[in-house]
């Protein structure tokens, strides 16, 4: 399988969606998408609907960052270009420090 592939059942799994749901999210018949995560070809006009149905940029599921943040926007260009920048031993220590700073949030309620 290629990294899209992984990637693809990876969000489709985290979002606890069926294989059948991923394509109707998507707007592809089945037949498609179960190709997709098989490793066929995911053309450009493709991975932008799925980029467009899943919220996530298409980096992620190219492989060049390491978790599933949005597209880039005039919002949050900043933070998308910081992290793709970085190693993904620096991606991950990154979420580290966001997950431990929300968690100490959460206990403090």
């Amino acid at each position: 399988m290629s990294i899209l592939s992984d990637r693809l059942v990876t969000y489709r799994e985290t979002a606890s969606l069926t294989q059948k749901e991923m394509a109707e999210k998507i707007g592809v018949p089945i037949s498609k998408y179960v190709g997709w995560e098989n490793g066929n070809e995911v053309y450009a006009d493709d991975l932008l609907q799925i980029t467009t149905a899943t919220n996530v940029s298409c980096d992620y599921f190219a492989g060049n960052i390491l978790f599933p943040l949005p597209p880039a926007t005039e919002e949050n260009n900043g933070l998308f270009y910081a992290l793709f920048k970085k190693t993904d031993k620096e991606q991950l220590e990154i979420m580290r420090n966001i997950i431990e700073r929300l968690e100490e949030e959460s206990n403090k309620e």
